[in-house]
């Protein structure tokens, strides 16, 4: 069983990367009354917990596999090659 549930701050760059409710519970910045509440949550419903570790599991398999990062930077790099003005 890959994964574990993420409670994640509204930092910069977490709400781009995952979804809140579905693959992450989120917590403001600085605030340990809101991450203390999220990870209630977590402990209190295993479904949740299960739910959100599938979810986001699935989301780094799909976003971030070798195979994927590989095919996205092959792409990057024949775009350029294709595009440069000499």
């Amino acid at each position: 069983r890959a994964g574990t549930p993420m409670v994640l701050s509204n930092a910069a760059g977490h709400r781009q990367s995952f979804a809140a409710e579905r693959e992450a519970l989120f917590a403001e910045v600085d605030d340990a009354e809101a991450l203390a509440r999220q990870l209630s949550r977590l402990i209190a419903d295993p479904d949740l917990s299960e739910r959100l570790r599938q979810a986001a599991f699935q989301r780094i398999v799909d976003c971030y596999a070798e195979s994927v990062v590989a095919e996205r930077i092959h792409e990057l790099v024949e775009y350029t090659v294709n595009n440069i003005k000499l």
